[in-house]
């Protein structure tokens, strides 16, 4: 029973990895483009993944989710609804659109990972730990870059 619950922990500690990766993935893709194409490359992985593997209760969790976040998702409703009914094509409006939506379903699959307040300590400190990687690699690529080392 005991190696059940450490491979519960490990599943669910691979899990909040791979979303927090995927979130500063999308959050960093502006400072250094190439995270754009592990980004969609995991962010795809991990909406199968969830899909799949939370399939038991996905419906009644989206309820809930929905229903604590009713505002925003009014909100977004009528940005898209203001982005079709617009004479003009806005590409501003659409990317805004698409990257609400890649926010609200990456904050999803936290809801749905995160049940208990352990494991959003672990979260917390899974998401600082890499957004400090990830700060040190994103420096890293600029003064490398800014004094001709190596050009990327």
């Amino acid at each position: 029973m005991k190696s059940l619950f450490n491979l519960n922990t490990e599943q669910f500690r691979i899990e909040i990895l791979c979303i927090n990766l995927t979130v500063l993935l999308f959050l960093f893709r502006t400072a250094f483009p190439f995270f754009k194409y592990p980004f969609l490359v995991l962010y795809s992985l991990i909406v199968l993944y969830f899909m799949i593997n939370y399939r038991s209760n996905i419906f009644s969790q989206t309820i809930s989710y929905v229903k604590s976040l009713h505002l925003i998702f009014i909100l977004v409703l009528i940005l898209i609804i203001s982005f079709l009914f617009s004479d003009k094509i806005y590409l501003i409006v659409f990317k805004d659109v698409l990257n609400v939506i890649i926010i609200l379903s990456l904050y999803f699959f936290l809801y749905l990972a995160v049940n208990s307040k352990k494991e959003l300590d672990y979260y917390i400190w899974n998401l600082i730990d890499l957004m400090i990687l990830f700060g040190f690699v994103i420096s890293l690529i600029g003064i490398t870059d800014v004094l001709t080392i190596i050009s990327i």
